[in-house]
Order: structure tokens, then sequence, then C-alpha cells
């Protein structure tokens, strides 16, 4: 079988349709409608334009936050190298002071021992003079040279006067001192 075709018009004419009374107010409705939508395009185009552009202007905004923010960084950086060079200032000060401690505890060590030196050679000054003053000086032995004139070049031995000593006791052997009468006397036990 062959396909079937649609059957064609009589007359092309009739194939129009005749306009209703009420077109010309739909013609009217129809120009308003464009004339809005025209509007409408316009007001929409004018509307990416700002759109465009407060786009661009954000962009702009955010290049200047992004530059702003590396500021910050590199700023917060710094302050951390500052940071690093503080800790090891402090450190160093640290260590200054434990130096100066330790330096303070040896002379603290130091101070004590002096002291107990000093407590000592007081115990034998005061123990010297008691056995210096058991000496007498003879009279008439002191000149009015000072006692600083050295001995007798001469090397004459002075012997100490002794006691007086009943005839019944032997002689003890007496110590001799080196030196001259003049300058450093007789001296005698008692």
């Amino acid at each position: 079988m062959p396909p079937l075709k649609p059957p064609a018009p009589a007359n092309k004419v009739a194939a129009l349709p005749l306009w209703p009374p009420r077109s010309g107010a739909l013609a009217q409705r129809s120009a308003a409608a464009s004339k809005e939508i025209k509007a409408l395009i316009t007001d929409s185009m004018t509307k990416v334009e700002d759109g465009a552009r407060l786009v661009h202007q954000s962009g702009e905004t955010l290049t200047e936050i992004v530059a702003a923010v590396k500021k910050v960084a590199d700023l917060i950086a710094e302050i951390s190298a500052a940071s690093q060079e503080q800790a090891q200032g402090i450190e160093q000060v640290n260590n200054a002071v434990t130096q100066m401690d330790s330096v303070t505890q040896s002379n603290a060590a130091q101070t004590e021992q002096i002291s107990s030196t000093a407590q000592s050679l007081s115990a034998q000054a005061e123990e010297l003079s008691a056995l210096v003053a058991k000496f007498k000086l003879a009279e008439g032995a002191v000149s009015g040279r000072p006692s600083a004139v050295g001995p007798d070049p001469t090397g004459k031995v002075v012997p100490l006067k002794s006691k007086t000593r009943s005839k019944s006791e032997k002689p003890q052997t007496v110590a001799a001192a080196t030196g001259t009468d003049a300058a450093y006397g007789t001296f005698e036990e008692f």
C-alpha cells in the first residue's frame, strides 16, 4: 500500500483565518507587552552591567584583601622571628645569671675561708701576744733608735740575762739572740 498523504487545500485563501472583531485590542495588548518586555530587557541589561561593575569592584577588593593578608602573614613571621631572638636573649641572660650565681657562691665560700683564716690568725696573734708578754726588756736596753734597724753587721751574739740562781743550781744553757743590745735590747725571762 502506498503511504497516505494529507489532502491538499482547494483554495489557499480559504486557509487563512479571519480576524475576529476584537483583534485590535489584542494587537494593542501585544504592543504594550512588547514595550514592557523591551523595558524589562533594558532594565536587566542595566542590572547586569551594574552587577559586572560590582563583580569587578569585588575582584579588586579581594585582591586588596589578599595583599593585606600577605602583609599580616609577613608581620606574623617577623613577630615569630623576633620572639625567637627574644627567647635566645632570655636564655643568654639566664645563663649569665646562673654564672653570676655560681661566682657569688664561690665568692661566699672564699669569704668563709678568709673569715676562718682571719679568725685563726687572730687567735695566733693573741697567742703570740701572750707569749711575747712573758718577756721583758732589760732597763736601759731601749735606745732612741727605731726598732726597724737591722742587726749589727759584726754579727755579735747578745746573750739573754738569766734569773739569779742559788749556788746549788747548775747553770742552764741559755739561748743566744743575734743583734746588738742597742737595736733589740736584752730579753729577760720571768
